[in-house]
């Protein structure tokens, strides 16, 4: 059907009935020197911002971005990567491993963002991926179309993407500004540490005040603390503590394993980011994690911080510590074994002390998008059900 139509509302639908997927596409390199507005996976994990290129910095194929519409994430569906693109920058363009999805007719573009946000149809993209490599799994567009659900009337779509989209909002708001706050302490450490960044970027000596220090030196690791739940188990305990698997949050359950200040570095899957760092997430709450990290801290008494090892690491050029060609892994032994400049203890207890009021912001803004996020998985089955009632 080429429009969404009053006979599509009140009944059981496919998304193909409520969007359209656009396959319009550009090669840049063909106009070097344009400019254009792309949309990728660093661009959404960054903040969702496009980011501003000339044509002959793109290296291949993109998809046209027709706004309004959802770039829905099609690899790694367990990362959720849903971006909703109201108003299109200059020369839109995205990653072909987007899928554009633009509303039909009388759909209003939030309705169908909440949809594609939906617990049952985030299970229903995992539940079909495809691919030997766990960090490469990708779900057929056609599968995409085919998913199920009942479609509410027109009036209901409008109220119940605005509820949702209020609450998206207050999570976007606040990885926003986790996000320049995160920029302003790389700052500070380039800054403070620049005999680091540039042993580990460029290789250039370590200078006579610093001591060369191994990880698993100057780290304490926890792994052996670990005690993974499958997907069934987190079913049955559902509750506010987030369980981490290597990229992010998977769930949010009953109970927690740690509580406190720890840095988790991903160990399998995805293990390195799109620019060949390692995938970190550095924490400060109550939480559960997955085999899928190393859960670590700073060694104090080699006067060795979490917040510095957050930040060296983060300049580690991971790749040549990664073994397994299908299933990627950043082993313990192999994690340990980096090389890192240690400055003086003062210098780092110095830092740690200038960053303390960035990083106490950032957690108290993750805190606040954990419980938006737990309280929307538990709503948003409950507003898209038939016979869903807002009260505004």
């Amino acid at each position: 059907m080429s429009e969404a139509s009053s006979s599509s509302f009140g009944r059981q639908v496919t998304l193909s009935d409520i969007a359209k997927i656009d396959h319009s596409r550009m090669d840049p390199s063909e106009t070097p020197e344009k400019m254009f507005s792309l949309y990728s996976f660093k661009g959404y994990d960054e903040g969702e911002k496009p980011v501003d290129s000339p044509g002959k910095d793109i290296g291949s194929a993109k998809y046209i971005v027709k706004s309004p519409c959802i770039l829905l994430s099609k690899l790694n569906p367990r990362i959720k990567r849903v971006w909703k693109v109201e108003s299109s920058a200059k020369n839109p363009i995205c990653s072909t491993e987007f899928v554009v999805l633009c509303p039909r007719e009388e759909i209003p573009l939030d309705y169908l963002y909440t949809i594609c946000n939906s617990p049952p149809f985030r299970n229903y993209l995992k539940s079909l991926v495809t691919g030997t490599s766990s960090s490469h799994q990708r779900v057929k567009q056609s599968d995409i179309k085919s998913y199920e659900f009942y479609c509410h009337d027109i009036l209901t779509q409008h109220e119940i993407g605005d509820s949702y989209s209020k609450l998206d909002e207050l999570v976007n708001v606040n990885k926003n500004i986790d996000s320049k706050l995160n920029q302003v302490a790389t700052t500070l450490f380039k800054e403070r540490f620049r005999p680091v960044v540039d042993y580990l970027l460029e290789g250039k000596e370590c200078p006579n005040n610093y001591e060369l220090m191994k990880f698993g030196e100057v780290s304490q690791n926890f792994d052996n603390e670990r005690d993974p739940l499958s997907r069934t188990e987190r079913q049955e305990r559902q509750g506010e503590y987030p369980y981490y698997g290597a990229t992010g949050v998977l769930d949010f359950i009953d109970d927690f394993k740690f509580d406190g200040k720890y840095l988790l570095v991903a160990e399998d899957g995805t293990v390195e980011t799109d620019d060949g760092f390692p995938v970190i997430q550095f924490l400060n709450k109550a939480f559960w994690p997955s085999n899928h990290v190393h859960i670590l801290r700073g060694d104090a008494d080699e006067g060795v911080t979490t917040e510095f090892l957050r930040w060296a690491l983060s300049f580690v050029k991971i790749s040549p510590y990664i073994t397994g060609s299908v299933q990627p892994k950043l082993s313990q032994t192999n994690l340990n074994s980096i090389e890192i400049p240690v400055p003086p203890k003062q210098e780092i207890k110095n830092f740690t002390e200038l960053v303390r009021p960035i990083h106490e912001l950032i957690w108290h803004n993750e805190q606040e998008n954990d419980r938006v996020e737990a309280m929307e998985k538990l709503l948003l089955p409950q507003l898209l059900k038939k016979d869903s009632v807002i009260t505004q």
